[in-house]
């Protein structure tokens, strides 16, 4: 069940979100500058730290905007739902791919040069620091695999 006093100020979130991406590429850095600054701001005070570079696919879903850090060079796919106080980050320069239909649950850490499959869902307080196969289920610290689904 998700919380509906959270939904405006995820949708707000992803707005601003989608807002910076656009304008951050190519010749729209010159145009968009003055929101670019009001984004990262705006970054600080909710905590809602997703790089306007991190390439999120449609229907990004955050459950609540406060202490969510993703990485300027993560790559993640359509469908994506994300838990406060979670990290995607990098480790020795590279980040984390992220599939479709993805669930990084809160308080979890994706972290390193890893791929998640798609339709994978990472239980509360995960640290994946392994790759992760397609259709299953992980949790602890570090991540295994609970189920197949």
């Amino acid at each position: 069940m998700v919380d509906k006093q959270s939904q405006p100020l995820g949708g707000i979130c992803v707005m601003h979100y989608r807002v910076a991406h656009f304008l951050s590429n190519d010749w729209k850095k010159f145009i968009g500058l003055p929101y670019l600054l009001y984004y990262h701001i705006f970054r600080h005070i909710t905590g809602f730290d997703v790089h306007e570079a991190a390439e999120i696919g449609d229907y990004f879903c955050p459950w609540h905007c406060f202490g969510i850090a993703i990485n300027p060079n993560v790559k993640i796919g359509h469908h994506f739902t994300i838990g406060q106080n979670t990290t995607i980050g990098q480790k020795n320069g590279f980040s984390p791919v992220i599939g479709n239909n993805v669930t990084v649950s809160a308080g979890s850490n994706v972290i390193g040069k890893i791929v998640i499959g798609d339709n994978v869902i990472v239980g509360i307080g995960s640290v994946v620091v392994k790759d992760v196969p397609t259709n299953c289920i992980v949790a602890g610290n570090p991540a295994k695999i609970i189920r197949y689904v």
